[in-house]
């Protein structure tokens, strides 16, 4: 049975006395939960989530913009429309002057209607 109570090292019996010194479910000296999903002594967060997963991904490419005319797929800041040669205007929102697709019906910034004027 030894064998066992190492396998099973601070659970069963053994976890009461590992919760009261702060260790795997226990709480840390600074007050918090330790164990999983915690933060580490720097403040890095660990366990099963991801600290930074509500952050919007800053370093992502520009969308693709379709062409008002055609519909063919353009890059963001493009001028001109790669399969028609169309003006690329891009439109505004009249409430929050967000940029909106070409096919938008509504501000994806602020909700307002497309064509509100």
């Amino acid at each position: 049975m030894d064998w066992l109570k190492r396998l099973l090292r601070g659970h069963g019996d053994g976890h009461r006395a590992t919760y009261a010194d702060g260790g795997h479910h226990g709480r840390d000296r600074r007050g918090g939960h330790g164990g999983h999903g915690g933060h580490g002594a720097a403040g890095e967060h660990h366990g099963w989530g991801r600290g930074d997963a509500h952050r919007a991904d800053t370093h992502a490419p520009p969308r693709d913009v379709s062409c008002a005319t055609c519909g063919a797929p353009n890059a963001a800041g493009a001028r001109y429309c790669i399969r028609c040669g169309s003006v690329q205007r891009g439109r505004a929102c009249v409430r929050c002057e967000a940029t909106l697709p070409a096919d938008a019906l509504f501000c994806p910034a602020c909700g307002t209607r497309a064509d509100a004027r």
